[in-house]
């Protein structure tokens, strides 16, 4: 894919170059990267690969879409191939980039311009895609409706992750800990 290595050059230079004061990795990057799920690099895995990483994300309450496309490249033998990929674009609630797509052929969630489903893929993949589906799974538990996280809440995960390095589950026995910790902690500063 011509242009791809420097789509994922530019990506890692935002990371190193905007510093540990400017990006913080949001819950999302967290999940996105820290997921060990088979299937990276193979085409045919990309539907089981963004399943799971759309499952754990909405299970997570960070909004997202599994999109399944398919776009044509030139073959081996310069005849068409059809490539039939699916990723998951997810938001970011915390920064000032708010759309990521990663998939298991990319190494890093790659930023994307705001703009319909098929302008994003296209821009991570430079193909005209077909957009075959679009899923958006409905947030889980506590997240089902965004208003159902009070700001408060949002904040006491955000300060969490700040100091984890890792999305609070409210699940977790060690997360409850870490989470009791913390403000115990900030109850202590003020």
């Amino acid at each position: 894919m011509k242009g791809f290595p420097l789509l994922v050059s530019l990506s890692a230079l935002l990371v190193l170059s905007t510093g540990c004061d400017v990006f913080r990795a949001s819950p999302g990057w967290s999940v996105a990267t820290s997921l060990h799920v088979g299937g990276k690099g193979d085409y045919k895995q990309s539907e089981a690969y963004a399943k799971a990483v759309s499952s754990e994300l909405t299970r997570r309450g960070i909004e997202n879409k599994l999109v399944t496309f398919r776009y044509t490249v030139a073959g081996n033998d310069n005849a068409p191939q059809i490539i039939t990929r699916s990723s998951v674009i997810y938001r970011d609630e915390t920064g000032n980039y708010p759309w990521w797509l990663i998939d298991n052929m990319l190494a890093l969630p790659v930023w994307l311009p705001n703009g319909s489903v098929a302008e994003q893929v296209h821009f991570v993949t430079r193909y005209e895609p077909e957009i075959i589906a679009v899923n958006e799974p409905e947030r889980q538990g506590r997240y089902a409706s965004s208003q159902a996280v009070s700001a408060e809440e949002k904040k006491r995960e955000f300060e969490f992750y700040k100091y984890n390095a890792s999305a609070y589950d409210p699940e977790s026995e060690l997360d409850r800990r870490k989470m009791k910790a913390l403000e115990a902690k900030e109850a202590g500063a003020h």
